[in-house]
């Protein structure tokens, strides 16, 4: 695999980038843990910890949590305030991660990849994003390293993948993108994948023994519990929000209130709305049709934020090479733009671009791999590079002068 080792040429200009993006990480970091105790989606995994000091685990895993998250986090309370354990689990995930890219993929230019890990909230807020897309990525990243023959080291990224699928129930939406993944290495590469499944069930099978208080409970394996208030749902919730963003009644990026929710119901009926993702989809066809294309377009232009001109660029190598499909070049890129169609297609409200984390990374990478390649001439791809250095330190930039006073503010 060759890289391309781009330098920029102006060593003042290589000096100041460097810090612009030492003091936008450190702003980040500040800026999120910064932000009030359970703020977000936190305190449902604050509630996960207390639950855990006072029920113990077997009651804990019946009332629904995040099983691999709450097993990590954990000990790290014994040292931390349960909040700060949280972020400081998400920290430690985020190092690991940049370790593991140098070690594996040894980029010389780093800045765009080291904005994109900072610029996305999943490793700094303290949920268990930050878990989630940190086994997603790497079983994503040691497929893709088997398909450019750098190693073969398929058993750690499918377990890696198990690990991601009992960390959190978004794993569905991945689903067609994985296993696509894993079609593609049995069918065009040929590979016997069999011989490399046996720690993943061996894990997968421990992980159903955790389980089974909440799968005699529930029915179901136990995610982190964010259900919704009463007899309403958060597909109910976000349908309506949409409906009311739509009208002029509700700005967009926000929800109605519970109390809102059961107002409506109460005048138009418990049928109203649709209770869950499948009934959305086609409770009214020409909405979701709507919907599809706003979000997708939506994604597209907040790529722009989190990479510069990186997803667009990935997307349309896609669309340049599709007669080398077989030539294992093309399958990321695929991947990627599968997954926006599916957020974009389940999405009724807004798509919180967190969620495509482990897209938006991993198209970071594969774009370096491609801009190390003799797909375009060389002066075309310094071009782009040099396009998108550009962009992200700009991008810095902004978001360094938009978080200080929030900092000063929280602080």
């Amino acid at each position: 695999m060759r890289y391309f080792n781009f330098k920029l040429e102006n060593k003042y200009f290589s000096i100041i980038i460097y810090v612009v993006a030492f003091v936008y990480c450190l702003t980040r970091v500040l800026y999120f843990w910064n932000l009030p105790i359970g703020s977000g989606d936190e305190s449902v995994f604050l509630a996960d910890i207390k639950q855990l000091n006072d029920f113990g685990f077997f009651e804990s895993v019946k009332k629904q949590v995040s099983i691999p998250h709450l097993l990590a986090v954990y000990p790290l309370t014994y040292f931390f305030k349960h909040y700060i354990a949280l972020r400081v689990l998400n920290i430690l995930f985020a190092a690991a991660f940049l370790a593991y890219i140098y070690r594996n993929f040894k980029f010389k230019e780093n800045i765009i990849l080291f904005f994109a890990v900072f610029n996305v909230p999943s490793f700094l807020i303290g949920t268990n994003d930050g878990m989630f897309h940190f086994f997603l990525l790497l079983f994503f990243l040691e497929s893709l390293l088997f398909l450019l023959k750098r190693k073969n080291n398929l058993k750690l990224g499918l377990v890696f993948l198990v690990s991601a699928f009992f960390t959190r129930e978004m794993i569905i939406t991945y689903f067609l993108a994985f296993s696509l993944l894993i079609l593609y290495i049995i069918l065009f590469v040929k590979y016997d994948l069999k011989k490399d499944l046996i720690p993943a069930f061996s894990l997968a099978l421990i992980f159903l023994l955790l389980n089974i208080p909440s799968i005699i409970e529930n029915k179901g394996l136990s995610y982190d519990n964010k259900t919704g208030v009463g007899n309403n749902t958060w597909v109910e919730r976000q349908y309506l929000s949409q409906l009311m963003v739509n009208d002029g009644k509700l700005k967009n990026y926000n929800h109605v209130t519970w109390n809102e929710l059961t107002a409506y119901k109460k005048i138009h009926g418990e049928d109203s709305l649709p209770k869950s993702v499948i009934q959305q989809l086609t409770f009214n066809l020409l909405l979701t049709f709507k919907e599809f294309f706003k979000d997708f377009f939506y994604m597209l232009k907040d790529s722009l934020r989190q990479t510069g001109l990186i997803q667009i660029f990935v997307f349309v190598f896609l669309f340049l090479n599709l007669k080398r499909f077989k030539e294992n070049i093309l399958i990321i890129p695929l991947i990627s733009l599968l997954t926006y169609f599916v957020f974009a297609l389940i999405t009724i409200s807004y798509v919180e671009m967190r969620w495509l984390t482990t897209i938006t990374i991993l198209s970071v990478v594969y774009y370096q791999y491609v801009i190390g390649s003799e797909c375009f001439p060389y002066s075309f791809r310094e071009t782009i590079h040099k396009f998108n250095i550009i962009a992200v330190f700009l991008l810095m930039i902004y978001g360094i002068v938009k978080i200080i006073p929030k900092l000063f503010i929280l602080s």
